[in-house]
């Protein structure tokens, strides 16, 4: 019954306090208007992080209330910089604040991480390397989650596949504190959603998505996977499966940003999502088929401790070929761009 409650009440937390958010963003003008790399028509209440952050640590409290997590350094710092996240997001959604303070906040909370953090998942001859490797992965995977945030429903939608995926693959291993943070994280995501899906009435901002981000970066190296496989070290590629879309996604149009020759923290349509829907499929199709390729990508790392060599090597296949179809969707969806002379 006490877990039922730990992971219910994330959700209720979540859908009550959205709509106060929606009001304060109103009151006070903290809104995402519409522009030429917006996909919106008119102006959406920001702060919808608000709710998802408060849900998530309501389930932690009482996660230690019912005796289910251990407070250790590892989960300070884990919460130490969620709050990071959070104030720094939330404060852009206020003053808009230029990309590298947020950049700079990004670092310091990758270095507390790093340095006093456990890395678990990286096992490499030098400890260093494991330190750098974390470092880019903290970072890179915070702001993929800031600039997957692009249509309504999609970063929590993808977050809630993604976590739940976690929180499974944290069951089957044992590794039940991380597992309850998956499915609090999840419950808090589902609230928010309700308002978010097409067509939203609230946005979670950098408020909601540096936070986002920064909860995968970290809950997916802090736990073991290496152990329960009998594939020696190939499961430590496991977060690497299970975020394969908000990862393709933010590869992508960096690349795509440099070979214009533009800042590569300038917004634009160049996400999968937007070619999607160059290609005639409604807000909601594009979104609901990311949704599906995402789930198909990051089901397949629950396979990989328990299937051999060979076994490993066809499910990787099977990914490259997700991808080559999202490849192939984004240069057709430019080339109907193109050719309809836009």
């Amino acid at each position: 019954m006490k877990e039922i409650l730990i992971v219910f009440t994330p959700f209720l937390v979540s859908i009550i306090l959205i709509p106060l958010t929606i009001f304060i963003s109103k009151k006070f003008k903290i809104l995402d208007h519409p522009g030429d790399r917006k996909v919106h028509k008119i102006s959406k209440p920001l702060l919808g992080g608000l709710g998802i952050t408060i849900g998530f640590f309501v389930g932690i409290l009482l996660m230690n209330k019912f005796g289910l997590i251990n407070f250790s350094s590892k989960y300070h710092i884990f919460m130490i910089g969620l709050g990071i996240m959070f104030f720094v997001g939330l404060l852009d959604d206020i003053f808009n604040l230029k990309p590298w303070i947020k950049l700079f906040a990004q670092i310091g909370a990758a270095v507390l991480f790093v340095s006093l953090g456990e890395i678990s998942t990286v096992h490499l001859p030098f400890r260093i390397i494991a330190y750098i490797i974390t470092f880019g992965w903290i970072i890179g995977i915070t702001n993929s989650f800031n600039l997957l945030d692009n249509m309504d429903g999609l970063s929590s939608g993808i977050s809630i596949i993604c976590a739940g995926v976690f929180a499974l693959l944290y069951m089957q291993t044992k590794q039940y504190e991380l597992m309850f943070l998956c499915l609090i994280f999840l419950s808090a995501q589902l609230g928010f959603l309700i308002f978010n899906f097409y067509p939203a009435k609230i946005f979670m901002g950098d408020t909601g998505s540096l936070f986002t981000g920064y909860f995968f970066a970290t809950i997916s190296i802090m736990g073991s996977y290496v152990e329960f496989s009998r594939l020696s070290r190939l499961p430590v590629l496991i977060p690497v499966l299970v975020l394969t879309v908000p990862i393709f996604d933010t590869v992508s149009v960096i690349f795509i940003r440099l070979k214009k020759g533009l800042s590569i923290f300038k917004g634009d349509k160049n996400h999968f999502s937007h070619r999607l829907v160059e290609l005639g499929m409604s807000h909601k199709q594009a979104v609901v088929f990311i949704y599906i390729v995402t789930f198909g990508t990051a089901v397949s790392a629950m396979f990989l401790p328990s299937i051999n060599l060979l076994q490993a090597g066809l499910l990787f296949l099977q990914i490259i070929i997700f991808l080559l179809i999202i490849i192939t969707l984004m240069i057709v969806g430019k080339n109907s761009n193109q050719n309809n002379g836009e």
